[in-house]
């Protein structure tokens, strides 16, 4: 009985000691980590693109959609019939941005990322182009396809008050990669609207054509 008495004020002593710090020191860190994930208004992070984020509820009600990313075969694949039903929605603003394939410094940074022949790359973006345009689009909507020059760091999709970021990897094969899911009114979906508006500045419409838009400059630098 004296053992096990010593021995559990030994081990009271080193909770108050040891213990309590630790443990508090790991709230506080905790509480930091909860405001930041607050602050950017972040409601999902994983790894799978394709189905941790909930890609049928974030098509359901949204009248406005922005896209951007490299081609996006399989993603599109799997998301066709949302794209298809969203287009036919009444009054829907609909605007898709790839990589130009004109650019050759474009087409070589991409093709180099994703281990991609030039070739190879260039149709992947012109069957996106053409996917994307053959959606059904309602009358009194729009929808406008764009070529950007320059680099793409990320893929990203606005559903209205929600946005979707889909970071890249360097491993030039398919895997996992980060995906975060964020609301408007924090402070990542205010950069992907800001990324958006630049993108948008930086690029040329190739769908529908016109001609005060067939050769248009960029208004900043890449």
């Amino acid at each position: 009985m004296a053992g096990t008495l010593i021995a559990s004020v030994a081990l009271v002593a080193i909770w108050e000691l040891i213990g309590k710090r630790s443990f508090r020191r790991e709230i506080l860190e905790t509480s930091k980590y909860a405001s930041d994930m607050d602050l950017a208004a972040v409601s999902h992070i994983g790894t799978n693109y394709l189905r941790e984020p909930d890609w049928d509820e974030l098509f359901k009600g949204v009248d406005r959609f922005d896209v951007f990313l490299a081609y996006g075969s399989t993603w599109r694949q799997s998301n066709l019939t949302n794209l298809e039903n969203l287009a036919r929605k009444k009054g829907v603003k609909i605007r898709v941005f790839l990589p130009d394939p004109d650019d050759q410094h474009t087409v070589n940074t991409l093709a180099t990322r994703f281990n991609y022949t030039h070739e190879k790359l260039i149709n992947h973006i012109n069957e996106a182009k053409e996917e994307f345009s053959a959606l059904p689009a309602s009358k009194d909507g729009s929808l406008e396809i764009f070529f950007r020059k320059g680099d793409a760091l990320f893929s990203c999709y606005r559903f209205g008050s929600v946005a979707v970021l889909t970071l890249y990897s360097h491993q030039k094969r398919r895997t996992g990669v980060p995906t975060v899911v964020c609301q408007q009114g924090g402070s990542l979906y205010d950069f992907l609207v800001q990324e958006f508006d630049s993108i948008h500045r930086q690029s040329r419409r190739v769908f529908p054509v016109s001609s005060d838009t067939l050769e248009k400059p960029s208004k900043e630098a890449i």
